[in-house]
């Protein structure tokens, strides 16, 4: 019962952080490119700052990826940093045919990911010196 009830709560979390993820007045902020090209946004007013911070993340790709019979031309992604030792999760992703998180949504997961370590010179090393310096 009781992971039943924490996953009703993840659950709500998630479907309130989409919605502000999504608001027209979301501010996003460039803040880094990784080798092939893709730009990385992170959303000014989702970030959360405590001990394990969360925030919403904007990819727009260079290259669009191919998925099935869609093209996927950005994603956006609920991440979480554990500062304490520069790791990071993925709590959600939603994967979108335009630029911008705009266009048909082709596919989400909203299941989470293991942590993992932010790798040096990456856009995870980046967003994690943002949300924990």
């Amino acid at each position: 019962m009781f992971r039943e009830i924490r996953f009703w709560f993840l659950a709500v979390f998630l479907v309130g952080q989409c919605f502000c993820a999504s608001d027209v007045r979301a501010e996003w902020i460039r803040f880094s490119e990784n080798e092939l090209g893709d730009i990385f946004f992170y959303e000014t007013g989702s970030v959360k700052k405590d001990s394990h911070p969360i925030v919403w993340i904007l990819i727009n790709f260079q290259h669009p990826l191919k998925l099935n019979k869609s093209v996927v031309q950005s994603t956006k992604i609920l991440v979480q940093v554990f500062c304490k030792d520069r790791s990071i999760r993925e709590l959600a992703n939603f994967e979108y045919s335009g630029f911008n998180g705009q266009g048909k949504l082709i596919r989400s997961n909203e299941s989470g990911g293991p942590w993992t370590p932010a790798a040096k010179e990456t856009p995870e090393e980046d967003i994690y010196k943002i949300l924990c310096s």
